[in-house]
Order: structure tokens, then C-alpha cells, then sequence
């Protein structure tokens, strides 16, 4: 009578197990609607699409770094980009292929109102699941060129993830990449402040004004002026003829 009690235990913690380990993986493969309704149906339309999205990387490239004084603005769609992720990412720019060899393919983003989704796959299917990342953007009030990025979550599939793991990942990135981060509470959310700094060559100082996220779309804005002189340097300054 014992043994089979025993036995009848053995079996229900078995099931009680296996049923935990079944929801744990139906957890971490499930594919969130967000992600499903990013994706871009192929045609022109994302091939057109995608070049605009080129386009106004290079303009914002561009208006950041030439020298030209003046107010910028640049618009991105959330459709723009995500057609980027399936066409110029992949066939011109060959992107995919350094991002694979990290187990990551297929990104994709979602705008809603003051919110950015990032989500991509990791790896392999059948044991593939969408990685995906909550954030907040906004310009630090009292400094200059600085974006804070608050962290909401992190999933992998509808499974939530500790953040502790992808504050070290991200510090240990933007170390590698000459990013300067400085780490805050929010809430009880991670924030981190990202420092953009431009190279010595640039000839006109660039500062970020604007940094919104919209339902569907994000918009970057800036102002280009001439550097100023400062008093040190007017009086190093000799005149000419002398």
C-alpha cells in the first residue's frame, strides 16, 4: 500500500513537472501580436518603402555631421522601418549576416504613442523565441545631446526577464562602441543616460532638440550652429598685419 502511494506521488510530480515545463516552453515560444502585425507584406510598396527609410538615416546622418547650420527635422515611419528590416538591411547592406552570427534575425519595431518596441527572433527554429524590449525615449532636460532610455521590460516570448543581465550587456556595448552611459532608477525602472558626442572634425556643433515617439512614427530633430569663441580664445587671437 505504501509503494504504491509512493509511486502515485512520483507519478503526479511527474505530471505537475512535465505540465510546468510545457507552459515554461509554450511561454517562450509564443509570438507576440505586435510582432506578427510589424511584419510588411513583399512588393514595391516595402521596396519603396525601405529606400525612404535610407534616405532619411542619410539625411539625419548627414544634417548631424556636414557643417550645415540651421534647424533639421527628421520624420521615420514605423512602416519605413520595418520595410528597411526586410529589403535594404538584408540586400544591400548585409546586415542580417552580422547580426545572425548572434542568433538574432528578423528585427522589427513598434511605435505606439510614447513607447518603442524592439523585438527580433533568437535562434534557430523549432527553439527559436522573439526577444523583445519595452522602452521609453526622451531628451535629458538639462543637458545637452543626452537620451534617456527607460527600460519597461524585457520578454522572451510572453516569458518576462530579469534586466539585471541586459544592463551589463548594454554597458558592456556601449564601452566597446565609445558610448558614455550613466545608469539611474525611474520608477523602479532602469534608465540609462546615453551621451552622443560628436568627433573633433565635425565643423558646426550639432544639438539634439527634438525626440518624440508617436503611434506609428518617431521624429528626430536638431539645431546646427557655427561654434562659438570663447573669451580665452578671442584673446589668443592675433590680428591680421600684425
Amino acid at each position: 500500500m505504501r509503494k504504491r502511494k509512493t509511486l502515485l506521488l512520483a507519478g503526479l510530480g511527474l505530471l505537475l513537472t512535465a505540465g510546468v515545463l510545457t507552459g515554461l516552453v509554450l511561454m517562450v515560444q509564443h509570438e507576440p501580436n505586435f510582432y506578427l502585425r510589424a511584419a510588411i507584406a513583399p512588393g514595391k510598396a516595402r521596396q519603396d518603402m525601405s529606400t525612404k527609410c535610407v534616405g532619411n538615416f542619410l539625411k539625419l546622418g548627414n544634417r548631424w555631421a556636414d557643417g550645415e547650420t540651421g534647424q533639421w527635422d527628421v520624420t521615420l515611419s514605423e512602416s519605413e522601418i520595418n520595410s528597411y528590416f526586410q529589403e535594404d538591411f538584408i540586400t544591400k547592406h548585409h546586415l542580417d549576416e552580422v547580426f545572425s552570427k548572434q542568433g538574432i534575425t528578423e528585427p522589427r519595431m513598434v511605435l505606439e504613442n510614447d513607447r518603442l518596441r524592439l523585438a527580433f527572433r533568437y535562434g534557430d527554429p523549432p527553439w527559436s523565441t522573439i526577444i523583445s524590449y519595452d522602452m521609453k525615449l526622451w531628451l535629458a532636460p538639462n543637458e545637452v545631446n543626452v537620451i534617456c532610455i527607460e527600460f519597461l521590460g524585457r520578454h522572451a516570448g510572453a516569458l518576462p526577464l530579469a534586466t539585471q543581465s541586459l544592463l551589463n550587456e548594454i554597458s558592456e556595448v556601449a564601452s566597446r562602441n565609445g558610448f558614455e552611459i550613466t545608469w539611474y532608477r525611474h520608477e523602479g525602472n532602469p534608465v540609462a543616460l546615453v551621451r552622443i558626442q560628436q568627433n573633433d572634425h565635425t565643423p558646426t556643433p550639432a544639438q539634439l532638440r527634438r525626440l518624440e515617439v508617436r503611434q506609428g512614427w518617431i521624429a528626430i530633430g536638431g539645431l546646427s550652429q557655427e561654434p562659438s569663441v570663447t573669451k580665452d580664445e578671442k584673446a589668443a587671437l592675433v590680428p591680421l598685419g600684425n
